[in-house]
């Protein structure tokens, strides 16, 4: 007896290679960034009209959502940072060999981690 398998390979099946996973990130990453900017500009906006607004605003980040708001800004925008490397490596050419494209894969990590603890300590320690 046959087993049923799918026609083709889906999400399901199928695991993407962590360059694919990262790359779709850096997307997805280049969206919140570009609608946190909004939000940042319209909270801005604001503190030109009413200047109490800006206490609330404060208030608000040092909450613990708040908190979580920062740190995930703050990491999206380093992960779109060192994805963006990469891809303007791509862009001229460079770096499509396997090996170097698993050695940028965990250094697209690594240097996420290290620019987002080193930011976070500097806003929050200092």
């Amino acid at each position: 007896m046959k087993k049923k398998r799918p026609l083709s390979p889906h999400l399901q099946v199928y695991r993407l290679p962590l360059a694919a996973v990262l790359s779709i990130s850096h997307r997805i990453s280049g969206v919140v960034l570009s609608l946190a900017t909004v939000g940042i500009v319209l909270m801005l906006a604001l503190l030109t009209f009413e200047p109490f607004v800006y206490d609330r605003m404060m208030a608000c980040l040092k909450t613990t959502v708040g908190n979580i708001v920062v740190v995930g800004f703050v990491l999206a925008f380093w992960y779109h940072f060192c994805a963006g490397l990469r891809h303007l490596i791509w862009d001229m050419g460079y770096g499509y060999d396997l090996s170097v494209v698993k050695t940028s894969n965990v250094l697209i990590l690594l240097g996420t981690l290290v620019l987002t603890l080193g930011t976070l300590c500097r806003l929050y320690y200092v």
